[in-house]
């Protein structure tokens, strides 16, 4: 019995998300939109990524309810995403090249520091 009560008061205390705005939901719409309008068919290819457990689930569990297949929701927004990507406006490029510039000075900055510890691993070994 203690643990049905850990567990409820885990689910009331949860961080629930925000609710959607205005341009989630017509995002959302555009894709429902799309879902029956016939498309060309082509060659599938599989691709996988890593999704945090409780939003997959989440996901799921909503797709189920409304009786939606989970693959054709996310195929359908990366269809949509493709082209915003290709061509981006003046905003979304920013931010793309603020986060491109991000990740470049990470990666120069793991660069160097292996080659730190690398050359201090050589100093130790003379």
């Amino acid at each position: 019995m203690e643990d049905a009560q850990i567990l409820a008061l885990d689910q009331q205390f949860s961080l629930q998300p925000p609710p959607p705005d205005e341009l989630d939901e017509q995002v959302m719409l555009t894709i429902l939109n799309g879902i029956d309008t016939p498309k060309e068919k082509r060659p599938l290819q599989c691709v996988t990524f890593k999704q945090p457990l409780p939003e997959y689930f989440r996901l799921k569990k909503i797709c189920e309810f409304w009786h939606l297949q989970y693959s054709d929701v996310i195929r359908d927004v990366l269809r949509r995403l493709i082209p915003v990507l290709e061509s981006p406006n003046e905003e979304i490029r920013e931010c793309l090249e603020r986060l491109r510039d991000a990740d470049i000075e990470k990666k120069r900055l793991r660069h160097e520091s292996r080659k730190k510890r690398q050359r201090m691993g050589l100093e130790v070994e003379v």
